[in-house]
């Protein structure tokens, strides 16, 4: 199988995750790294997002830039404070090479 790799990377990755947590009120991965695929599968990974502050609050994103890579349905997502909402990160490579997105 390839050793190639294909990572899906949120907008703020050059932040420390909990500079994120407390910026943003989410807490969430760095990366979704997919590993050992071939061109024409599917591969999904879940990521869970939890809402760190002491409110509720609405999660907006958008999808991913690269059409390798999909999230079911990027709807608003309501989190009470604590509360976590995982996440289903589709990777449908098509040829072998490495592909990030943000």
């Amino acid at each position: 199988m390839p050793s190639t790799g294909a990572t899906g990377r949120s907008e703020s990755h050059s932040m420390e995750r909990d500079e994120r947590a407390r910026r943003f009120g989410v807490d969430c991965p760095d990366s979704v790294l997919f590993r050992d695929w071939e061109p024409g599968g599917e591969y999904r990974k879940k990521i869970l997002l939890k809402n760190v502050l002491q409110r509720a609050q609405v999660i907006n994103f958008v999808s991913p830039k690269s059409a390798v890579f999909s999230l079911p349905f990027p709807q608003p997502i309501l989190l009470s404070s604590g509360l976590a909402h995982s996440i289903e990160v589709i990777f449908r490579p098509l040829k072998l090479e490495y592909v990030e997105d943000s």
